[in-house]
């Protein structure tokens, strides 16, 4: 006992005496740049609505190789940095390299800092970023209403001057939202054609179809991959909203994996038909007196790594019994979506509750289970229900696809209507 007392303090010894041994200002330099590193990371955070560093950490295992595959990123090469620096210490000073030691000094002057400062910032930027944002885009829709105003008293006046009809279209076309507002929304070509024919229906379905790309609550980037979920979704299946969600991810920085990962998403979703298939069957093959043949018995390596990343849904239970085999092989290609990091848990809850919330869906248990799981993992009722409010906004697709099919319709009327009918033709020839 006395010698591992002796050791001990001697270590603490040691450990103190660095504050005034050689290289004494790395005690310095290294806590600032992982504070420097701290606050980068949690303003990041903040940004793209993320919870707190420390306190996820704590409170989410799940979550924990993500956020440690984060801050190393950040602040491993400090950490090394730090080792190789003491391991010169030791040398010069004690004659000898203890690792223990290294390690305790590297974790003082580097981690620690930055995972506790990490959330701190997070929680302190994230109400001034939030309002920043919030006064931003009230602004430019101000501005863009005043623009719309202005161009609408002009076209009062050409009106009242007695100007013909075509020149009062192309008035009401000055009207129109500009590119950015309608871009950055689920409106596709169909909006310009809808002003012509009502735009105070096209302005206020406009403001409130666009709302959550203008209000902050929700990162750009996270927005636009929930609408690449609700169009690309085994349920819509809308090539035109897909590519345009996806081009607008792109260009609010989404990478080709996260948007890959939304598509993948989107394709293993089509499990729901055996979550409500699978339990009825068995409840009317019971009713009938049919027995259930005993599966081979077969391991199912992927269901168990389900369960152990906390993603197994109970309601997948009735087709584990019916054929595990297929149900291994099915979770084999979702446990890899769950498990891969790509991105933080909260987000794929919220893109979880897009896809089984989504009109085209409605698939209950999934959007209370996945509601559940989004609150407990950080995410607030506001971001929960700006989800909700995009599933709202994908309505509108049902302009962008029926509004340029009437205009063509109409168009080819007007053609046959216009056109002289064959027996005059016939009449008129010499």
């Amino acid at each position: 006992m006395d010698v591992l007392t002796e050791i001990f303090d001697r270590g603490v010894e040691q450990l103190l005496g660095r504050a005034s041994g050689p290289l004494y200002l790395r005690l310095i330099v290294q806590p600032l740049v992982a504070t420097i590193l701290a606050i980068r990371a949690g303003v990041r955070d903040a940004r793209d609505g993320q919870p707190a560093f420390f306190w996820t950490f704590l409170t989410n295992p799940g979550e924990r190789r993500n956020l440690v595959r984060s801050g190393w990123e950040d602040v491993g090469k400090v950490a090394i940095i730090a080792i190789a620096l003491d391991a010169i210490y030791q040398v010069i000073e004690l004659k000898a390299f203890y690792v223990v030691q290294a390690i305790i000094v590297a974790l003082t002057v580097a981690v620690v800092p930055y995972v506790l400062l990490r959330g701190a910032v997070t929680s302190v930027t994230r109400p001034f970023l939030a309002k920043a944002s919030s006064t931003s885009r009230t602004t430019r829709v101000w501005n863009e209403d005043e623009q719309k105003d202005s161009a609408a008293s002009g076209h009062r006046t050409r009106r009242t001057s007695g100007k013909t009809e075509s020149e009062t279209v192309e008035i009401e076309a000055m009207t129109q939202p500009s590119e950015e507002q309608r871009e950055a929304g689920p409106w596709g070509e169909a909006l310009d054609l809808l002003r012509t024919w009502d735009p105070a229906w096209a302005d206020a379905c406009l403001r409130m179809s666009a709302n959550p790309w203008h209000s902050g609550v929700l990162p750009l980037k996270l927005v636009e991959l929930i609408g690449v979920a609700i169009n690309a979704a085994c349920t819509s299946l809308n090539a035109e909203g897909t590519r345009r969600h996806i081009r607008k991810a792109l260009d609010a920085g989404a990478t080709r994996d996260e948007i890959l990962f939304v598509l993948k998403c989107a394709s293993v979703m089509a499990i729901h038909s055996c979550s409500l298939g699978a339990p009825i069957l068995l409840e009317e093959a019971k009713s009938a007196e049919i027995e259930l043949k005993p599966a081979a018995a077969v391991v199912t390596p992927a269901c168990d790594r389900m369960k152990a990343v906390g993603q197994w849904n109970a309601a997948w239970d009735p087709f584990l019994q019916l054929d595990p085999a297929w149900t291994d092989a099915f979770m084999d290609t979702g446990v890899e979506i769950y498990s891969s990091g790509i991105l933080p848990a909260k987000d794929v809850e919220l893109l979880s509750i897009a896809f089984d919330a989504s009109y085209t869906h409605m698939y209950a248990p999934g959007t209370r289970r996945h509601i559940r799981n989004a609150l407990k993992v950080g995410a607030t009722m506001e971001e929960v229900f700006e989800v909700l409010k995009l599933c709202v906004a994908h309505g509108v697709q049902a302009c962008n696809l029926g509004v340029p099919i009437l205009a063509e319709e109409l168009a080819g009327r007007q053609m046959t209507e216009d056109s002289p009918p064959e027996q005059e033709l016939r009449s008129d020839a010499p």
